[in-house]
Order: structure tokens, then sequence, then C-alpha cells
């Protein structure tokens, strides 16, 4: 299988992650263990380099965890629309809605056909619109969205903490040094040292960074673009409301979870349409509460349930972003007219 070049950053730092924390167990936590373990010291003693295992041990577990996290979870990415319609200046560029009280764009996507709802973004290496869309990494191989953004942000908190309380038991290794101490574990903990440094310096930038945007309620792209500048954020709720969205919200379900409908000509014929339904593809089942969820947005034409899609949080899977309805009847469905419809509306 061919490795493409936007997989090259991933892959080194997959290998760096990995490689470091073999050699920060094989070398300087070993080698704290045979120094506190010679001329049978104090039970004090010994437990200094069990306690600092065990806590490394965990703080590396908990860092590589969030690190596979996010670059496999998706990050948020809205169904295209499928139509017939090739035309987009059939579509004005821009519909203009209001949250809480501010005007915002939403501007038509050409490639997912659709009006991208607020803080959604198209990331041109995925070719996907994102909602909330923070940035594409390509460190994790991934954009980090909506749905990935916690263990993103964990991550790059943790690798923090990690790096710091490797220089200590590192520079503690080195200076307990024992006699009969091999060259190789001296070259070692100095090139981790030296390593940690070159790393430790971006890692903590990056980190207060996104502790900024976090407590401000931005994202990465909002801020670099310059939206709401001199103007107030919509989406800011509070240092402290902030930080708890980000941090202690619940992993919203997939919009590619649901069973995606391809589109049928109407003039098919019903055997036609039998043989296209047979071939959906299925990722998950959907359970009780999204069902439920589904149908009260697609069988009610209630105006007010499609204002209520736009909040504070921004925009959910709306009727006019995507054609992705599951096992409704056909006429329950709202046409991409009606869906284009709702997009007009000023909250």
């Amino acid at each position: 299988m061919a490795v493409s070049k936007q997989q090259i950053p991933y892959i080194a730092s997959t290998i760096v992650l990995l490689l470091s924390g073999v050699l920060f167990f094989a070398f300087p936590i070993r080698n704290l263990f045979s120094f506190y373990l010679q001329d049978d010291k104090d039970i004090v003693l010994v437990s200094v380099p069990t306690v600092g295992a065990v806590y490394m041990a965990l703080l590396y577990l908990f860092v590589v965890t969030t690190f596979f996290l996010t670059s496999f979870v998706d990050p948020g990415i809205y169904p295209r629309e499928h139509t017939e319609e090739e035309d987009d200046f059939r579509h004005p560029l821009y519909q203009v809605i209001h949250v809480n009280g501010i005007q915002i764009k939403m501007k038509w996507c050409e490639t997912c056909k659709f009006y991208r709802p607020p803080r959604c973004s198209h990331c041109s290496i995925c070719d996907n619109c994102v909602e909330n869309f923070d940035h594409h990494c390509p460190w994790v191989d991934n954009c980090v969205g909506k749905r990935n953004y916690k263990f993103f942000f964990l991550f790059v908190l943790s690798l923090c903490f990690f790096i710091l309380n490797g220089f200590g038991w590192v520079i503690l290794s080195i200076i307990n040094f024992v006699s009969d101490r091999e060259w190789t574990t001296i070259i070692v903990e100095f090139v981790l040292l030296f390593f940690g440094v070159l790393v430790f310096i971006p890692v903590v930038g990056l980190t207060g960074f996104h502790i900024g945007l976090v407590c401000m309620g931005r994202t990465t792209n909002e801020h670099v673009t310059g939206k709401y500048r001199g103007t107030h954020n919509p989406f800011d709720e509070g240092c402290f409301t902030n930080c708890t969205r980000v941090l202690c919200a619940s992993k919203q379900p997939r919009y590619l979870n649901y069973r995606v409908l391809p589109y049928v000509p109407h003039h098919s014929s019903t055997r036609e349409r039998l043989t296209a339904q047979q071939n959906i593809p299925v990722y998950e089942e959907l359970d009780a509460q999204n069902l439920a969820h589904e149908r009260s947005l697609h069988q009610s034409n209630n105006l007010q349930q499609n204002q209520r899609l736009v909040g504070p949080n921004g925009f959910g899977l709306s009727d006019i972003a995507s054609d992705s309805y599951s096992e409704y009847p056909e006429s329950q469905v709202p046409s991409h007219t009606e869906r284009t419809e709702v997009a007009e509306i000023a909250v």
C-alpha cells in the first residue's frame, strides 16, 4: 500500500511518540531502579522509582490514547447533498442569519452543495465540510473539529506535562550515576534530553495558544481569519462555560452514522428504487434516541423547529445541510428547494 505525502508527518509523529516512550522506560527509568535497588537501600528510597514509573506509564498511556483518538475519531463531517442540480449560480453565494443578535453569513459550498452552518468550514485537504472546524493537523492526519477537539486539546496538554516530568526523571537518572552503567544508556539519556527540549518549546506554545482559544470560545480558524474581530463573538459564553463545553460535553453522534439514501430520479421505476436502497452503505446502527430525534426533524414542518438549530453551540445537522435521511417514506423527506428556503430565514 503506497503512502501519500500527506501521511508522512503522521507516520513520523507516531514513530517518534512510540519510540521515545520505549527509550524513556527502557533506559532512564530502568537506570533509576538499578541505582535505588543497589546495596539494599531503604524501602522509602525504593518506592521513588516505583511511584515515578507508574505515574509516567499512566501519563504516557493517556498521551498515546488521546493521540490516536484525535487521529481516528470523525471530527464532525457533514454528509454531502446528493442532487442533480449542477448549476451553482442558481444559489446565492451567501445566506444571512442571526445568532445571538450577531449577523453571520452562511456560504454556499460548491463541493458539498449546501450552505455551511456557522463555524463550519470546508477542509481543502480532507475535501469535507467539518462542524466547528478548528484546523487540519498533519501530525494526526485528520481535521480537528467539534467531535475530536476535546481529544486534541487533552493530547497537547498531557504531552506538555509528560515532557516536563520526563525532564526531571532523565536529569535525576544522570545525576545518580552508576559506575558500571553502559555508555549506551548515557547517550540515550542525553539524546532524550536534547530532543525533549526541541519538542517542548513548540508544544508549550501550542498548549498555551489553545488554552486561550478555549477560554475565549474561539476556534483556530476563526482566530486566524479574524472573524468577530472588533465585534462580539456570539459563541462566547464566558470562560467557565466555554471550558466545560469543550472538556465536559458528551460526544455527539456522527452524521455519517446514518443510512444514506442514494439519489434516485423521480421518474425511475419502483424496481430501480428498491435496487438502489438495497445497496445502501450502513456504517452503524441508529440507537432509539437518535432515531426519535431524526423523526422529529423530518416529520415536522414547523418553522420554529428549524430556528432552534441556531444557538450558542452553532448548527447541528439541519435540513439545509444534507440529504441523509434514515428509512423514511419519501413523502416525508423535504425537497432540496424546501431545505434551501429554510436557509433564508433570519433567526
